[in-house]
């Protein structure tokens, strides 16, 4: 970004500083503002036309949304704990790398500093491994509870169409299916 200094109308480029920050922030909440209107919008009418989807179909559309739905959510869920995570894990090693610059007089404490600096990253590496294991087992149980209830579902929905073609081809009612 170039401004105008005081010495002559020569022309003077300046980097990092906070005009920069605020030239991009000012037209990207002014945008935001003007669109959060249509954002609003589209996400009612996409919701209404997503739940208006699935009261027409059966119950087997409204299981398939609410799986969806439920695999989206843990999926989020997982993003969303990591992130956390990474954030702490992120300032608490800045915070040691200051402290070791800070407090390195001599080569002993910025070794020990060090090693407290590897030691938090491979916590970083080891909870990022770990929650994203969680997070597909959890959607794995999501998908296998929705596939076993489908089925179940399927089965009672075969038996019932044979019950029924088994009384109109015998007309003697065995049970009453509902």
């Amino acid at each position: 970004m170039e401004s105008l200094s005081s010495n002559g109308g020569q022309r003077q480029e300046q980097y990092g500083s906070l005009a920069d920050a605020a030239s991009f922030i000012h037209p990207a909440l002014g945008s935001f503002r003007e669109k959060a209107p249509q954002l609003q919008k589209a996400l009612g009418r996409g919701s209404s036309e997503l739940i208006l989807w699935v009261q027409k179909g059966s119950i087997l559309r409204a299981f398939l949304a609410f799986t969806a739905a439920s695999v989206l959510l843990l999926g989020l869920a997982g993003i969303g704990t990591f992130i956390l995570f990474f954030l702490a894990a992120t300032l608490n090693a800045v915070a040691i790398g200051f402290l070791a610059s800070v407090a390195s007089v001599g080569a002993f404490m910025a070794l020990f500093f060090s090693s407290l600096i590897a030691i938090y990253i491979g916590a970083l590496i080891i909870a990022a491994i770990s929650i994203s294991v969680i997070t597909v087992f959890c959607i794995c149980a999501v998908l296998t509870a929705a596939g076993s209830a489908a089925f179940v579902w399927a089965i009672w929905q075969i038996v019932k169409k044979g019950a029924n073609l088994l009384k109109g081809f015998s007309g003697v009612s065995y049970s009453k299916f509902p």
